[in-house]
């Protein structure tokens, strides 16, 4: 349950980074187009990646339940980030990415 909540705030927070508000906010330097589509197709990966990993732990029955549920607790924490510490969320995300793996090794 913990690399499934992991994967979906990477995978939101990716969403989140493909917006050029969001991008100034959180990142210094300058993103370019290119790379921004990058951002947008890793989110759509891992965000998959994530759902194949609640229908491995859960089942077709309560999988895709739990996906939801966790993607709407990673929008929330992506969002709260967003709105009162925005320079966080790349640590966020990195701390995320790193706890996900380490959870499905497990």
């Amino acid at each position: 349950m913990i690399s499934l909540l992991c994967f979906c705030i990477v995978a939101m927070s990716n969403f989140s980074l493909v917006l050029t508000k969001h991008r100034k906010e959180t990142i210094p330097q300058n993103i370019t187009l290119p790379n921004t589509a990058y951002l947008k197709a890793s989110a759509w990966l891992i965000t998959m990646l994530s759902l194949v990993v609640s229908v491995i732990q859960f089942g077709w029955s309560i999988g895709p339940s739990a996906f939801f549920g966790c993607l709407t607790i990673a929008v929330l924490v992506v969002v709260l980030t967003l709105t009162y510490q925005a320079r966080y969320l790349l640590h966020i995300t990195l701390i995320s990415a790193i706890v996900g793996v380490i959870e499905l090794l497990l």
